[in-house]
């Protein structure tokens, strides 16, 4: 007659509290297993939403093309508003496209307050291809750039900085000598990593032309549909500039490449730890099996008693896998509370995004479980095919 789960489950923890230090032990060796997977796991969750969080304080990707020196004739190119609407026509997946021209950083001066900021010239689609919003008044319209006017949009650092709450909308700065009216705010963004925040004064790109004399255009940004596109899109757009200026070299380069390294070697990282545990908790399961040996040499007698007195050989198995489940259960769930309370600790102090993830702890419980009842099995299978009567 076979005895219940729980009967059997109760023998398995009289057993195991009869060997304390060899149980113990045990549960140490899938203690530092299971730690050794669920550390890169955390890790990897942790820079993926730190990365995130990079990512939100970001312009959105883009593609950034410059023309660069030839290294034979010295020639550096010059981009022209016609260029736009050149790759406009030739690029495909292409979102948004835009210009800027730089100006010198000069201070803003709004009555008895004054401020350093970098100007900046822009074209239509500058908001759509660096995906800020405008977040008080509005952007620049068509009349706005076909009629030169004096009109400026700032971001959030310069209305916090200069007008200390006031409303700016519709306020008349100075810059450079020159008179313009604020028409709206937009968000602060980082175009690069850990960017410091500074103040960022907007202009239609046609009134910046005026102002500077300058016909020519710095850059050219591209978004795509897709961000995974982004690479490809800027080499495309490179190609067929080298095609357009035969002898000029452009460079393509993107806003977020830092953080696509950051995200590979994190990938890479975590990989590479997580084999690293996998063996750990490997060798952990060797214990196991080592244990649940040593449990069957010492217990053969006790084996052909419960035999000899109805015990099935699926009562036998069941009680030394059991043993082994435990075990493994206990080492993997103290592993996992260690894991999660450190987590929350160095989150904490170094101010880290940290959420818990039921399926880590899936993982690494289920792991834990499938180690030792995969080492244990062997053993256990082998006590349960002892004859009763050479087992007495």
């Amino acid at each position: 007659m076979s005895l219940s789960l729980i009967d059997l489950t109760r023998l398995a923890f009289i057993s195991l509290r009869a060997k304390p230090f060899r149980s113990s032990l045990t549960a140490l060796g899938i203690f530092m297993g299971v730690i050794a997977v669920s550390v890169p796991l955390q890790v990897r969750n942790i820079s993926s939403a730190v990365l995130t969080r990079e990512m939100k304080k970001r312009e959105a990707a883009h593609a950034l093309i410059y023309p660069r020196s030839n290294q034979v004739t010295g020639i550096v190119a010059k981009f022209k508003m016609t260029d736009l609407e050149f790759l406009k026509a030739k690029l495909n997946g292409l979102r948004a496209i835009s210009s800027s021209v730089q100006g010198r950083s000069d201070k803003i001066f709004f009555q008895d307050q004054e401020l350093q900021t970098q100007t900046l010239g822009v074209t239509e689609e500058f908001l759509e291809t660096t995906g800020r919003e405008i977040i008080k008044g509005r952007f620049f319209t068509k009349s706005d750039f076909n009629n030169y006017r004096s009109v400026v949009v700032i971001d959030e650092f310069t209305e916090k900085e200069l007008f200390k709450g006031e409303d700016p909308i519709s306020q008349r700065i100075y810059f450079q000598n020159r008179l313009y009216f604020i028409i709206g705010v937009v968000q602060q963004r980082q175009q690069f990593f850990r960017q410091e925040p500074q103040g960022l004064l907007i202009m239609p790109i046609t009134t910046k032309t005026i102002l500077t004399g300058r016909q020519e255009i710095d850059n050219i940004l591209l978004r795509p549909n897709d961000d995974k596109n982004l690479e490809t899109l800027g080499n495309e757009a490179v190609k067929l500039l080298k095609e357009r200026y035969p002898g000029i070299e452009f460079l393509a380069s993107s806003n977020i490449v830092d953080v696509q390294f950051m995200n590979r070697v994190s990938t890479v990282v975590s990989v590479v730890l997580v084999i690293l545990g996998s063996i750990a908790l490997a060798v952990g399961g060797v214990g196991i099996t080592n244990i649940t040996i040593a449990s069957v040499l010492e217990r053969t007698q006790e084996i052909g008693l419960r035999r000899a007195l109805g015990a099935t050989r699926s009562d036998i198995l069941f009680q030394f896998l059991l043993e082994a489940a435990l075990i493994s259960l206990l080492g993997g769930t103290m592993a996992l509370i260690t894991v999660h309370g450190v987590t929350v600790i160095v989150s904490s102090v170094f101010n880290l995004p940290y959420e818990f993830f039921p399926s880590i702890a899936i993982t690494a419980v289920g792991s834990a479980l499938f180690v030792g009842l995969g080492a244990g099995f062997i053993p256990a299978n082998r006590a349960s095919l002892l004859d009763p009567v050479k087992a007495l």
